[in-house]
């Protein structure tokens, strides 16, 4: 990767020097995965090429020439930290705003054209990214709230606040017609039709953590919900 380096010097003076990429194919390794004299291959304009450790092997060196650009889309904010959701075709982005509430927005684009299907707005920044589930897309906010969206149209079935306003960072979870997220100190249960709360409850015994439940969703497995937060 490209990288520069920034040096102070003693009368204040700061110098940087730029070391550019260097496209650098490493010598082949005998590949293990596959039979003698049988080459696999995903396709020539980017053959996989794994090394002696892994499951593919080639005899063309890897390409120097990435794969051509299909489609890009500009987002509000300029920020896509939320994880990309798809499916049947459909693409559904999110993005961090930086406190720019008229930017927070969910928006679908077709995954094949990069055409804009639809766009919707939402009370704030969504960095955990949206949950495609049974033809709707759900998806925190950093004002707190939860949305459900129709992942046909991206009109807004229903919308829930944890009445704190305090932050979902994670992407939710949906389980047997619940939609499962925390926020802060708590954790959350709503009924992924109607948008009621089901249960919440503390995320810790003595009722307080800072930024508890974190970013990464929360799994449900046997009739418990397990989510990590990064503070005691």
């Amino acid at each position: 990767l490209s990288y520069n380096i920034v040096t102070c010097n003693e009368d204040g003076v700061a110098s940087c020097d730029f070391h550019p990429y260097k496209t650098h194919t490493p010598g082949r390794s005998p590949a293990t995965g596959p039979p003698l004299g049988r080459t696999i291959q995903l396709g020539a304009d980017w053959p996989d090429e794994r090394g002696p450790h892994g499951s593919r092997g080639t005899d063309d060196p890897l390409s120097d020439v990435p794969p051509g650009l299909a489609w890009e889309a500009q987002l509000p904010g300029r920020l896509g930290v939320g994880a990309l959701a798809l499916k049947d075709g459909t693409l559904v982005a999110t993005t961090m705003t930086r406190g720019r509430v008229d930017q927070c927005s969910v928006q679908c684009f077709d995954s094949v054209t990069g055409k804009s299907l639809w766009t919707t707005a939402v009370d704030g920044s969504v960095e955990g990214g949206a949950l495609l589930h049974d033809h709707r897309a759900y998806c925190g906010t950093s004002a707190g709230s939860l949305y459900c969206l129709d992942a046909q149209t991206g009109t807004t079935l229903w919308q829930w606040n944890n009445r704190d306003n305090m932050p979902i960072a994670c992407r939710p979870v949906v389980d047997d017609g619940l939609v499962h997220c925390g926020a802060n100190w708590e954790m959350y249960a709503v009924d992924a039709t109607k948008g009621d709360t089901v249960w919440r409850a503390l995320a810790t015994p003595n009722g307080f953590t800072y930024m508890g439940p974190g970013n990464a969703g929360p799994l449900v497995a046997g009739n418990r919900v397990f989510h990590q937060r990064p503070f005691n």
